[in-house]
């Protein structure tokens, strides 16, 4: 790691990680993109992550509910990173995680629920609290598709369809440019190795 982060961090009293699926890897659940990615080694997968092709197809179905039931995330333990955030956190550094991630390896590490954003507030039914930190979490990274997926399934949940559909289509578009240039959208902040869930 580059020494002049090393210092800015040691400096900080807040920090923000924006995390996706590449902080996860580590502890053993693919990715999506990556070279062991869920979608590079099945690339049928993808169909699951579209609500028509969900909804249309019930083999789409069963196959997303196999996969989930025995998914490496219901298994995996806390990698470095994400004890490294909780260390930080419990030494007074005032951490906040904004992540779509749903395996909760960022509170098993012991960063406290209410620091983790986005999907854990969703998750919680705190919609509104959700969709409140995506906003700020697009501004900070307008071409993340997992954010747009992401707040895409807050507005639904909050019955606010059009904007559902809109943040859907943005998605839509980010992840089909990623899959066109064979590289997924790369973890922001520094912290995992890339990828997006």
């Amino acid at each position: 790691m580059d020494g002049k982060l090393i210092d800015r961090i040691r400096g900080a009293r807040r920090i923000a990680a924006l995390t996706g699926a590449g902080i996860s890897t580590a502890s053993g659940i693919p990715d999506y993109r990556g070279p062991e990615g869920v979608w590079t080694r099945t690339p049928s997968a993808v169909n699951a992550f579209t609500l028509e092709n969900f909804m249309a197809d019930s083999a789409v179905r069963r196959e997303f509910w196999r996969s989930y039931a025995g998914h490496a995330a219901w298994r995996a333990e806390p990698n470095a990173a994400h004890r490294a955030l909780a260390e930080l956190d419990a030494a007074g550094v005032a951490v906040r995680v904004l992540t779509q991630n749903v395996d909760g390896l960022h509170q098993r590490a012991g960063l406290a629920a209410r620091k983790v954003l986005g999907q854990a507030l969703l998750d919680t039914g705190d919609v509104d609290g959700a969709i409140a930190q995506l906003q700020i979490g697009l501004k900070l990274a307008p071409e993340s598709p997992s954010l747009h997926f992401t707040l895409a399934r807050a507005y639904q949940k909050a019955g606010r369809l059009d904007d559902a559909n809109k943040e859907r289509d943005e998605f839509t578009r980010l992840d089909r440019l990623a899959r066109e240039t064979k590289a997924g959208p790369q973890s922001v902040g520094g912290i995992g190795r890339g990828g997006s869930r």
